[in-house]
């Protein structure tokens, strides 16, 4: 059967729709933050979900993915982009202590 097929450019396509979906609901009921884990996420933001969220107060923190196979971006050798990074989660730390 066709429809049983997978094909990669509908599988994005779906998952770009739900995405979109769940960030104009965020910005409608007063998220306060959202979190990304993975470069393909920012992108997405930088693509698209920027523009939906103009004009919200949403924060959002990008983070790296939490896979195994990706502790160097945790921990990245690169000293100014570990120090964005301890700024980002201090960022979101902070936002959690002073905004229950």
């Amino acid at each position: 059967m066709e429809s049983l097929n997978f094909r990669q450019k509908n599988a994005r396509l779906c998952a770009d729709m739900w995405l979109k979906s769940e960030i104009e609901y965020a910005s409608r009921e007063g998220i306060r933050f959202i979190i990304t884990l993975g470069r393909d996420v920012e992108r997405w933001f930088d693509r698209t979900g920027n523009e939906i969220l103009s004009g919200s107060a949403i924060t959002i923190y990008h983070l790296p993915h939490p896979s195994g196979a990706n502790n160097g971006s945790w921990f990245p050798k690169d000293e100014q982009k570990r120090r964005m990074l301890e700024e980002k989660i201090r960022e979101l730390v902070m936002e959690c202590q002073t905004n229950p």
